[in-house]
């Protein structure tokens, strides 16, 4: 059986979702005096995100 992303699993240990504000912790530790390079290239999960947003929005509308 394997592991990994998609499955809940990582490495063998349970994927939990935490807090908010922790989680923004984690964050902001990884992200603290971090650069950040654009790379020019296109984010899938931030394009799906937009579609997600933009769907929601219509469909509140209606």
């Amino acid at each position: 059986m394997s592991t990994g992303p998609g499955d809940g699993t990582s490495g063998g240990c349970t994927v939990r979702r935490g807090r908010p504000a922790f989680r923004a912790a984690i964050v902001d530790r990884l992200t603290f005096n971090g650069a950040f390079i654009e790379t020019g290239t296109n984010s899938y999960r931030l394009a799906q995100t937009r579609v997600a947003v933009v769907a929601s929005v219509r469909h509140r509308a209606h």
